[in-house]
């Protein structure tokens, strides 16, 4: 008797155990704590830049290069033509020495511009918007002194030579090239300032 109900009582737990193993009890997912973190931090150490920042970059060193040769022409004019240029032209912007500073700062503002687009590091970024700006400064400087010295030399309603306005020239090349020195650094600064909105926009 006892030896039948034994058989009965696992005859009947039987089907129970295999009902367990084949439905076995759905287990809630885990959730993945890597998945969520959030992956925008990564934008705060990488910042995209325009492509045309390296062509702007480029021909701001080419600018400052040009500065620094109509500079040199125009030492070279001034000590071979002292007595005739001293008389009624006052080469202000030379004598300033403006070319060979917008020759340094220009062609910095393009080295620094390159660099940011290359490597798009946003330190980098602010030290390029930061020249650019001083670049852009003394761009504003030397069109006032340009216009001052042309100006100053109008009034005086002398005969103009050839040697004056051999200088004058160079200095009209001055003008025009700062003029478009000015708009290269505030291109830069404007696309620099997109780029660090952009990131704050996803950060």
């Amino acid at each position: 008797m006892t030896e039948g109900r034994m058989k009965s009582t696992t005859e009947e737990a039987a089907p129970v155990q295999m009902y367990n193993l084949q439905n076995p009890e759905p287990r809630a997912p885990r959730e993945d704590k890597r998945s969520s973190r959030p992956t925008h931090y990564m934008t705060s150490f990488h910042i995209v830049l325009e492509k045309e920042t390296r062509m702007l970059g480029a021909a701001q060193v080419m600018v400052g290069l040009i500065h620094c040769a109509l500079g040199y022409f125009w030492i070279q004019l001034y000590i071979r033509e002292f007595d005739s240029i001293s008389i009624d032209y006052l080469p202000i912007t030379l004598l300033s020495g403006y070319p060979f500073w917008a020759f340094l700062f220009f062609v910095i503002s393009g080295i620094f511009a390159i660099e940011a687009e290359k490597t798009s590091s946003p330190k980098l970024l602010k030290y390029t918007i930061r020249v650019n700006t001083h670049s852009s400064v003394l761009a504003i400087i030397g069109l006032f002194l340009i216009g001052l010295e042309i100006i100053l030399s109008l009034m005086k309603q002398v005969k103009i030579v050839w040697i004056q306005r051999s200088g004058m020239m160079l200095s009209v090349y001055l003008w025009l090239f700062s003029i478009l020195e000015l708009f290269l650094a505030i291109t830069v600064i404007g696309l620099g300032n997109q780029a660090f909105y952009h990131t704050s926009n996803l950060i």
